[in-house]
């Protein structure tokens, strides 16, 4: 999966502003339906790192990319879909979103050279045509 970032644009009267340093994507890397992921998830992570100035801490959120949907959000390969979803916690349990649609968003932090850890999943037991499956995500810092 591949993952873009946008950093927010601040004006004058903004309490802070962000640069996004890198942003590494969530690789799941090979899905087997019938082997190993026939039972169990496939959980992959990836990151973003910053840099916030300013005296408000940022606010995260992440897009539901381009399926348009939290619920679940969906990797393409053609016309092939392969439902999937990223989540704030490593118990994968708080969908990482904007705050809509029993998502939730991350309050990040101020300073130089900060981490945000991404975690991804695949449910098991899915059956797709072979393929290489991606999608873009936005992250969008708000104050």
């Amino acid at each position: 999966m591949l993952l873009s970032t946008l950093a927010a644009l601040a004006l004058a009267q903004a309490p802070g502003t962000c640069t996004i340093r890198s942003a590494t994507g969530v690789a799941f890397g090979s899905y087997d339906p019938i082997g190993a992921n026939a039972v169990t998830p496939r959980d992959a992570t990836g990151q973003i790192r910053y840099s916030c100035r300013g005296t408000a801490p940022p606010v995260i959120g992440l897009s539901a990319g381009r399926s348009g949907t939290y619920s679940p959000r969906a990797m393409r390969a053609g016309t092939s879909t392969l439902p999937y979803n990223l989540y704030r916690d490593a118990a994968r349990a708080q969908v990482w979103g904007d705050g809509s649609a029993g998502t939730s968003t991350v309050v990040g932090s101020t300073g130089r050279n900060r981490r945000l850890v991404v975690y991804g999943r695949i449910p098991p037991g899915l059956v797709a045509p072979a393929g290489a499956y991606a999608d873009t995500i936005v992250a969008t810092f708000n104050f």
